[in-house]
């Protein structure tokens, strides 16, 4: 099997080096992007078992995203996790509807939470 991969969408270059860093420790592959463009584009082609998205980005922002890449026609098998700051009903509900199966506050999540959460969504070795 193939090495399980995450797609780890976030513009904050600090950000996106640390949720890297607490997969490498978890011996969790994946690839960074920095906005929703690159992120179309690579998940596409990666097909990563998770998709971690930020909500809020200069260059096309996550709801626009799930909205383009439909992930549960073009992806069915990725979980999309929603990782932002912003706790806006109408984006929470929105971004469930779109296909997202996680809305968590950047905040509020611990790295060995949010491992959990990642690791449900990766595929089991057999």
């Amino acid at each position: 099997m193939a090495q399980a991969s995450v797609l780890i969408v976030e513009d904050d270059p600090i950000l996106a080096e640390a949720y890297g860093a607490v997969l490498a420790r978890s011996e969790i592959g994946y690839k960074v992007v920095h906005d929703g463009e690159e992120a179309l584009r690579f998940a596409k082609s990666l097909r990563p078992d998770v998709l971690l998205l930020d909500l809020r980005m200069a260059r096309l922002g996550g709801l626009e995203v799930l909205r383009r890449l439909r992930p549960k026609q073009t992806l069915p098998r990725t979980k999309v996790i929603i990782f932002t700051n912003y706790n806006v009903q109408a984006d929470i509900d929105e971004a469930f509807r779109l296909g997202a199966s996680h809305y968590l506050l950047k905040s509020f999540v611990t790295p060995r939470h949010l491992i959990n959460i990642v690791r449900g969504g990766l595929p089991v070795a057999v």
